[in-house]
């Protein structure tokens, strides 16, 4: 668990940059590269069985929306192919031996976007625009406010999404209970470096995964003046934020004013808007279909079929990935989508075994997943922003804390078994 030198031109080292050229490189070529070292490492291929299983069933359900008229042959089959492809890369790739050859790879990327994000903002304060973003080579950032940070990312939010796996092990050193198992650790300037880049992203959802992975640290504690104390800072942090950092007091206000039915959609900020009409759209869908949902890719579809009854001045946004991943799977895969993401995040969790020398492995399963629980409030991409990395660190970190021992020499856990 020692920090080891991969190479950048590794498929460790081109795996982990390709997730950070996500919004320089089109999404199909992205796949495309991923499915040529596929090709050329066929023998290398691991299957998980259980998500055989689960593709199985979400194809059939697929097929049958297909002929029901809520889906297309089109859109089922961009989405379908390009999951099957991403997922076959990472789970063949990442394996028992190599999570921490990853995740130092990744860390050095995390670092240059943060110095990045922290030049931007400089920038920005600088009234230098021209470098206070990146819209003149990435198109998504045009709407980007200046003052918030994207680095080389298509939004602040995805840049925060991209800083969070080393914001976590960040917080994790000063709050964590297992914290002298924490091999993986980041140096005073490297911290610094994540922690302010992540801020200047000014992303709400980042700032909600923050909180989310202090109740999970908070959690392994017992009752105790630790725990309330780690509480109170949470809320703190959150009180700050929220008091001090205006447009996520305004969404915050929205949102909370849409739950209790004050406001409109009509008047809310944009990102609020965009999230509850894909809220109301997943949900008409989900009832339409009796729980079956859409099929695969057909949120779109969903979409433009119910958006007229939520009113004219509604902007349409994130139609397309209805701005948040659990959304979707509602939308799009229904009770099957449901069912198959609980008892994944269930039965691959780390399992308590008493062998201290897999704490870092308890902590990168906790990383995962908290960045899972911000794709599936916010991203609702089934792919982009490693998020196959995570899942698939998830599922070996599972394995071996099932097998109750550490990867051998040859970098194998002796008679793991197949799930």
């Amino acid at each position: 668990m020692t920090e080891k030198r991969v190479s950048w031109f590794s498929i460790p080292g081109l795996s982990v940059l390709l997730i950070f050229l996500n919004a320089l490189i089109p999404m199909p070529l992205l796949v495309g590269i991923q499915f040529v070292i596929l090709m050329l490492s066929f023998k290398r291929i691991r299957l998980v069985y259980s998500l055989v299983v689960a593709f199985a069933f979400v194809f059939i359900q697929s097929y049958v929306c297909i002929m029901l008229g809520t889906d297309t042959i089109t859109l089922f089959l961009q989405q379908f192919v390009s999951i099957s492809v991403t997922a076959a890369y990472w789970f063949t790739f990442v394996d028992e031996n190599n999570i921490f050859e990853y995740l130092h790879l990744y860390k050095q990327l995390a670092i240059f976007a943060a110095a990045v994000a922290i030049f931007q903002y400089v920038m920005s304060q600088l009234w230098i625009t021209s470098l206070a973003t990146m819209s003149w080579l990435i198109k998504d950032q045009l709407g980007t406010p200046v003052g918030r940070s994207a680095a080389f990312l298509n939004e602040p939010s995805y840049c925060a999404l991209i800083l969070f796996p080393l914001v976590f092990f960040g917080i994790y050193q000063f709050l964590g209970r297992y914290r002298a198992a924490q091999t993986f650790r980041l140096k005073p300037w490297e911290l610094i470096t994540i922690f302010a880049g992540f801020f200047f992203t000014g992303s709400s959802t980042g700032f909600l995964g923050v909180a989310f992975s202090i109740l999970v640290i908070l959690l392994e504690y017992r009752f105790s003046y630790r725990q309330l104390l780690i509480l109170l800072m949470a809320v703190a942090f959150l009180g700050i934020i929220y008091f001090k950092v205006s447009f996520v007091q305004q969404r915050v206000n929205d949102t909370v004013g849409l739950i209790v039915g004050k406001g409109s959609l009509s008047s809310v900020n944009l990102s609020t808007q965009a999230l509850f009409t894909n809220k109301n759209i997943a949900m008409d869908s989900f009832v339409a279909t009796d729980g079956l949902g859409g099929g695969m890719g057909s949120h779109s579809l969903s979409y433009n079929k119910f958006i007229n009854q939520y009113g004219p001045n509604i902007a349409l946004l994130n139609n397309f990935d209805a701005n948040s991943l659990m959304l979707r799977i509602i939308s799009e895969l229904g009770i099957l989508g449901i069912l198959i993401v609980v008892l994944f995040l269930y039965y691959y969790r780390f399992r308590r075994n008493g062998n201290e020398s897999l704490g870092m492995y308890r902590i990168i399963s906790q990383m995962c997943l908290c960045y899972f629980f911000i794709r599936l409030f916010r991203f609702g991409h089934y792919f982009d922003c490693g998020i196959y990395m995570f899942i698939a660190m998830y599922y070996q970190c599972y394995r071996i804390s099932k097998q109750g021992r550490l990867p051998n020499k040859n970098g194998q856990v002796e008679n793991a078994e197949k799930d």
